[in-house]
Formats: structure tokens, sequence, C-alpha cells
């Protein structure tokens, strides 16, 4: 998962991708996410890293906007996160976000052989995937904490998602990153990491494996203050399957409880950002 930073006017929490078993030191990483990577055969996997708000950087994709922090809504029509990072298709479509079916007529547009759906679903998930599926597509970067513009919007790529049980994502764990938005007010400056645990489920369509249902969604932040100085980090902790977060651990318990899960070592902040 990646992670840029987040900072705020008066402290935005920023997101990054981290890589596992890679150090972060506050100041130049920004917030975290740790996603779903796009495998070949259009399989999304939640990448064995710690990394940024989302998934994998794949090759020619955009970079995950910087978490800041401020409530929003979103309009209607990108509620459901389904815009298209088209550069996963091929370079020389636009060099935006766009709704799948805006990226599919620009594929059309470029003559591009091969139907505009399938050239998206070999790169990443499509919005069909999902369809029937019983899980939300849970915001690794949320949403919640950019002000509204391209930073926001951004959050709502189908790369910046993860299946997630729906009264978590919804319940605990949208409190959960209110309650971090709270505490980052108080910060000179927040780093924040977010990223899931790989699982043993997947989001299947006509018998193909398609996106990875995560056993965990875990989350960690760095505070500093107006000196750059260290004064509070706290992770958070999921299980992908009820309504509940182990929040205010502190991030050593966290990393060696995803060492436990995922079989490798994890640095999140640089000497624990203490």
């Amino acid at each position: 998962m990646a992670a840029p930073g987040r900072t705020r006017s008066a402290v935005k929490p920023q997101h990054v991708p981290a890589k596992a078993g890679a150090s972060s030191k506050p100041g130049d990483v920004t917030h975290k996410e740790t996603g779903g990577c796009t495998q070949p055969g259009g399989l999304q996997r939640p990448a064995r890293q710690v990394k940024e708000t989302g998934g994998c950087t794949q090759p020619g994709a955009l970079q995950r906007p910087a978490r800041q922090v401020k409530e929003t809504t979103r309009a209607p029509e990108l509620q459901l996160a389904e815009e298209i990072p088209a550069l996963l298709v091929d370079t020389r479509l636009p060099r935006e976000m766009s709704l799948q079916p805006a990226t599919e007529t620009a594929i059309r547009n470029l003559g591009l052989s091969g139907a505009p759906t399938d050239l998206i679903k070999n790169n990443q998930a499509i919005n069909s995937d999902y369809t029937g599926s019983n899980y939300h597509k849970g915001h690794l970067n949320p949403n919640a904490d950019h002000p509204d513009g391209a930073g926001q919007k951004a959050t709502y790529t189908l790369t910046n998602v993860a299946p997630m049980y729906g009264s978590l994502n919804s319940g605990a764990w949208r409190n959960n990153e209110k309650r971090v938005r709270d505490i980052a007010a108080t910060c000179g400056r927040m780093y924040v990491i977010t990223g899931v645990v790989p699982g043993n489920n997947w989001i299947s369509v006509n018998g193909v494996q398609r996106i990875n249902i995560p056993s965990h969604v875990w989350s960690a932040f760095c505070c500093l203050d107006n000196n750059n100085r260290p004064v509070r980090a706290e992770g958070s902790l999921a299980p992908n399957n009820a309504n509940s977060v182990q929040a205010g651990l502190s991030i050593a318990s966290l990393q060696s409880q995803l060492r436990s899960l995922m079989g490798v070592t994890v640095t999140l902040f640089n000497n624990n950002c203490s």
C-alpha cells in the first residue's frame, strides 16, 4: 500500500503508500495506504505491503492525493467509488480520473482493439465486480479527509477501495476515521498510513476470482507538534467481518499483529513515531 502524508491547513492528515518492511519518517512520508494491486489478468489483490491510499502503484498509474481533513459530501454520481484511472489501460488516454463510461468512450475514440470494458477489467476492478457481492467499496484514503476538488474526487477510484464489510465501513471504521481527523486538528502535522491484510476469500465473477476480500483493515497515525516533534501515535485494526475496531493501539502492538497476520516484518514509522 502506499502512503503520502496528510497535512491540514490547520492540519491535514496526508495519505501515502508504504511498503512492508520500509521505514517511514515523519517529514518525508505522507499518508500511506495499503490496498489492492491489480495483477496481470485483471485480479485485484491487496498488497502484502504497508502502502498508501489504496493499492499498489501501477505502471503509469496516478499517485494518490495527500490526505486532508475536511468533512464534505460527494455528488451522488460519485458516491460509489467508480472512477477509473485511464492511464492503467493506455498512457495515451486522458491523464485524469473519470467514471467508467467516460473511460470506455475515450478508449473507443483512441481506437484501441478490444472491448473497452475488458481492457479496463484486465488492469483493475470494475463496477460490475461488486454487483451482488454484499461488500461496500470501502475507501482507504477517505474522501472526507479532502476539501472539495480534484484531491477528493481522486479518492473515488476503484484502485482506492477494497471490499469492506458493510456495517464496518459505515459504522465503526467510519467513526474511527472521524476520530483521527479530530485528533489531527490538534497536531501541527499528521501522517497516516492505511491498509488491508489479504484474506483467503475472493469476490468471484463467473467463476473467476476478481477481487481479494481483506481479512482485516488497519490504520496508523503519527501526530507532530508545530516544531515537527512526535507527540502522539496510535494504530487501529479491524476484522473485516464485524462492526468493531481495536483503536488506540500502540504502533508496536499494531506492527506485531500485522506481522502475525501477514508473515512479514512491518515498520510503519521511524522509531515508532516517538
